[in-house]
């Protein structure tokens, strides 16, 4: 429990992630985020968050005071994303092709990335071939369903895994990408979306949580399942 303080206290929430999905949770921190997110929310002066979605969530879920919570929405570094020439040693790098489509962000459930690749193995054939699906990122926790579909998807379709991608890379790799792909089940936000645009690549994204939000009329939307 929170000490009782006499200066005020702020806190930053970005989603409430764990209560809508908690499957995708490890059961450790679903325990110790059930427990502290709230008390921290009633223990705080003001709780900032980065969507109007999560601070409508709060209130929801928590029955918070609306004037408590802040919306400070996340901004893109336009220095560093921007359209960035892809270099040939930058492709080898990371084993890309000349066209492709790309997600970017941790390989895990929550990001839906079993149906994104269900998704394009129903594209015909000749698209496929022409761009490869590259999923860009490192792997995180319960990914055991997202690497058996990636082994049966490969039979017949072409999917790249880059691993870990150094921040230097990243403006790169949207820039390249004919699409960014991020149909995630649930953001609190969805940096990425801003990221890929600021580096003039469209968004295909999921029309939940804060992602129209954060997409607005510059990204196409689709159902996550």
């Amino acid at each position: 429990m929170f000490p009782t303080l006499s200066k005020k206290r702020l806190t930053v929430i970005h989603d409430l992630a764990f209560v809508h999905y908690p499957q995708f949770i490890e059961k450790k921190n679903l325990a110790y985020l059930n427990r502290r997110v709230p008390q921290a929310i009633n223990y705080s002066t003001k709780v900032i968050v980065v969507s109007n979605f999560t601070k409508d969530d709060i209130i929801k879920t928590y029955g918070t005071d609306p004037q408590k919570i802040i919306v400070t929405h996340n901004a893109v570094n336009k220095r560093i994303f921007k359209k960035t020439e892809l270099r040939k040693k930058t492709m080898a790098k990371y084993n890309l092709p000349n066209s492709y489509l790309l997600y970017l962000g941790t390989i895990e459930p929550r990001k839906n990335i079993e149906n994104l690749i269900k998704a394009y193995c129903a594209l015909p054939k000749s698209t496929k071939g022409k761009y490869p699906l590259v999923l860009a990122g490192g792997g995180g926790w319960n990914d055991e369903g997202i690497k058996q579909a990636i082994e049966l998807a490969s039979r017949d379709s072409e999917i790249i895994q880059t691993g870990y991608v150094d921040e230097k890379d990243i403006p790169a790799l949207y820039s390249g990408a004919e699409l960014f792909l991020y149909p995630s089940h649930f953001e609190g936000f969805g940096m990425q979306i801003l990221e890929a645009m600021a580096c003039g690549t469209p968004v295909i994204t999921a029309n939940n949580s804060s992602l129209p939000e954060v997409g607005g009329d510059a990204a196409y939307y689709v159902d996550d399942n």
